[in-house]
């Protein structure tokens, strides 16, 4: 094969990517938004297993959610990867806790930075 016939793929991909650009980057920006919802589930649902074994074990009181108790709770429960803070989702937003009657809703407030909308992530841990 010669040298041309091999530049002809990469000339092809080139100019795919130099008049696609802005798609390309969506795409890439949808990527890393599931990726990063994915992450923080996963991390929601060992939350709430350290909460369930901090429960079981009377190590955690039913006042979790009071003051920076519950970041403080995560921080000592849960190591967090390369130098970063585990009490913190993917957005470097604080995990929150809601203790509701009969159980608590732990969750991130997802890509918008907001409680209470569409994006948030949650898990819940029913207390009865």
């Amino acid at each position: 094969m010669s040298a041309l016939a091999r530049l002809v793929p990469l000339a092809i991909s080139a100019g795919f990517v130099a008049t696609h650009g802005e798609e390309i980057q969506e795409l890439m920006d949808d990527s890393m938004d599931l990726t990063r919802q994915v992450a923080a589930k996963s991390e929601l649902n060992n939350i709430r297993k350290s909460v369930i074994q901090g429960i079981a074990m009377d190590q955690v009181g039913l006042d979790l959610h009071q003051g920076s108790r519950f970041s403080d709770f995560i921080r000592q429960e849960l190591v967090a990867a390369e130098g970063g803070d585990s009490a913190r989702d993917p957005w470097d937003e604080l995990y929150q806790i809601r203790r509701n009657r009969d159980s608590y809703e732990m969750f991130s407030k997802g890509p918008d930075g907001r409680s209470d909308t569409d994006d948030d992530i949650w898990v819940v841990l029913p207390l009865r």
